[in-house]
């Protein structure tokens, strides 16, 4: 095999008999015999007393690459084939056979689908090899593929039977806590392994992240756990509970002592908002491991891997200096759906006025106060905790075990969440705004169907099914956010939802009133099928006995009467093509709540694979 050396050379070079080698792992993984297709973790001592031949892979633990081996094989940076007769095998001498792993591998080699099975019968899982999708590999290149717990302690290779990789478990194998993963050499020549990810790859590494609070009990592990990205790099509850599992009634102090930021500014924002956050919303910070704010987040997102909310900055900003430190990409699904006739347009309002002017539409050189920045923190934050309630319910919080992550605790409850719950008692019915959802929400080609339908359409097929927004036809998960979000801003500060749907004038348009309303409603959520859902999911979220206070001053739902201007229901700030952050359309508007679709259509798509 080309690159490799055998131990004959190696103990030459090295003057060393090898009657015992034991395996010295430096950082995470193992070692795997290609031969006798066993994996070898760290500490295990070959005694070798018979001639012995076998070629070691490395083995690192996904989210890590081989380095270098120690000791035998020192000189290699491949698999390390070892050749012992009794002339080597006889002296009475001990090595080490020492891979060398790095961590933080990014790629490119990428487990980017596959199908998991199992029989309960045979005690057998099993991956049909079509459904495997690998990408980023050498060319030529086959993948090892195995199952794993995430600690490591239990490895166990697929074989290829047929047309499945089959793997065959132990009488004490858990199936639900053996994941799927590959070793194979990559593009670039690089051996490291791979397993599913969750969308995380992008944010700073652990070393640009560190804990608001120096002196939190957290400060240590929180920028390693909330950037683990593959199931073997999860920090379980032991390590990182959730804070009601600490707090049932969460204090700033608490919340703080959870933050994880890039900056320092960010922190203190963050906390200065939560002092003027309603006491009642603090409640919902009991479904977070941890809140994490840094320049090159967006959109904000829950993440259910790691139970943490990660929020976009733009919304914190007080001074022009913090504003210019925040980077301001657009959203990646700003150019979904751009060839469409229309666009689905909302805002909270105060009377005929946005309740908030949004971050890009203050002029440069602006100063803000907090005040400025509350509510729209505020109304990200109901959305977004409303997921991380969602996915653990606070009723669920007491069954929570310390060996648990988060990821395993959000399939451990899944059928008993809110989302589920909904979408079992009242789920959506029309098949073409879900169609739609997909395009806009998750880039999906748009169909000649869809490019035909207009503004006025769209909105008399809205009218028909009961969700709050659009967005709801993304995934069931944001349907929830959306009731909830539209609930508890009302709730707590007054403020109206408008949503309408607008033609869109092309590029010619030059003043609001060009976009032409076709259908328009405020305060959806008082219709009353709207709001038999909003008061299911809520009741979940929230954990209360009783969830009608928050329904009481919900104002009547009124219908906008279509043909006018856009700006002839609500006046709308004028924005300056210099302004940072600009979308410089005005269907990018829309874009403005943009949370976090791919990263949870990633795990819905991977929780689909694992309940298969």
């Amino acid at each position: 095999m080309q690159g490799m050396r055998t131990l004959t050379v190696l103990l030459g070079t090295l003057a060393l008999g090898a009657c015992r080698i034991v395996i010295d792992v430096e950082g995470q993984g193992a070692v795997y015999g290609g031969r006798s297709q066993d994996v070898f973790p760290d500490g295990y001592v070959f005694d070798i007393n018979e001639d012995f031949s076998e070629i070691f892979w490395p083995l690192p633990v996904p989210g890590h690459a081989f380095e270098r081996w120690k000791g035998l094989c020192n000189t290699m940076y491949k698999p390390c084939d070892l050749t012992l007769n009794e002339e080597l095998w006889g002296q009475d001498l001990n090595t080490v056979l020492g891979p060398v792993y790095q961590p933080r591998y990014q790629g490119p080699l990428d487990l980017w689908d596959f199908s998991l099975y199992w029989n309960s019968v045979s005690r057998q899982l099993s991956i049909p090899a079509n459904t495997l999708d690998v990408r980023g590999q050498k060319a030529g290149a086959s993948p090892r593929v195995f199952v794993g717990t995430t600690d490591f302690a239990r490895v166990i290779r697929g074989q290829l039977v047929g047309a499945n990789y089959v793997f065959q478990l132990e009488p004490g194998d858990d199936p639900a806590q053996l994941w799927p993963f590959i070793s194979s050499t990559d593009s670039n020549g690089i051996i490291a392994s791979a397993s599913i990810t969750f969308g995380l790859g992008d944010l700073p590494p652990p070393s640009a992240l560190r804990a608001h609070n120096p002196n939190s009990k957290w400060a240590g592990v929180l920028p390693q756990c909330v950037t683990g990205n593959n199931p073997f790099d999860l920090c379980n509850f032991a390590t990182l509970p959730l804070l009601g599992a600490t707090q049932s009634s969460p204090t700033i102090g608490g919340i703080m002592a959870r933050t994880v930021v890039s900056q320092a500014w960010m922190g203190q924002r963050f906390n200065q908002m939560l002092q003027q956050l309603p006491v009642g919303m603090l409640k919902m910070f009991r479904g977070i491991t941890a809140v994490v704010i840094a320049e090159d987040i967006r959109p904000s997102f829950y993440s259910p891997a790691t139970g943490a909310i990660y929020l976009d900055p733009q919304d914190l900003w007080l001074t022009q200096s913090e504003r210019d430190s925040i980077v301001w990409d657009e959203d990646y699904r700003s150019e979904f759906g751009e060839s469409l006739r229309f666009f689905e347009f909302w805002a909270y309002a105060r009377g005929n006025l946005e309740a908030w002017l949004p971050s890009y539409a203050w002029p440069e050189g602006s100063t803000r106060t907090i005040d400025d920045i509350l509510l729209p923190m505020a109304n990200l934050l109901a959305h977004e905790l409303t997921h991380a309630n969602d996915a653990i319910p606070p009723a669920m919080l007491p069954l929570l075990r310390g060996w648990q992550t988060p990821l395993d605790a959000a399939d451990a409850v899944f059928d008993d969440t809110p989302t589920v719950t909904l979408y079992n008692s009242y789920p959506l019915y029309s098949d073409t705004l879900y169609e739609l959802g997909q395009v806009l929400y998750q880039g999906a080609e748009l169909t000649s169907f869809l490019l035909s339908l207009t503004a006025s359409q769209v909105g008399a097929e809205f009218a028909g099914d009961d969700a709050s927004d659009l967005y709801a036809y993304s995934t069931p998960f944001e349907d929830t956010a959306m009731l909830v979000e539209e609930v508890l801003t009302n709730y707590y500060f007054g403020v109206e939802r408008m949503v309408a749907f607008v033609e869109d004038p092309g590029p010619s348009a030059d003043e609001c009133n060009d976009y032409k309303l076709r259908w328009g409603t405020r305060n959806r959520a008082s219709i009353s099928a709207v709001q038999n859902r909003a008061r299911l999911v809520l009741a979940g979220i929230l954990d209360e006995a009783s969830i009608s206070p928050y329904f009481s001053q919900l104002p009547p739902a009124r219908v906008l009467n279509p043909g006018n201007g856009l700006c002839q229901y609500l006046q709308l700030p004028d924005i300056s093509d210099s302004t940072p952050g600009i979308y410089s359309v005005l269907r990018q508007v829309s874009a403005r709540q943009v949370e976090r679709v791919r990263r949870h259509a990633q795990f819905d798509e991977q929780r689909r694979v694992r309940r298969n």
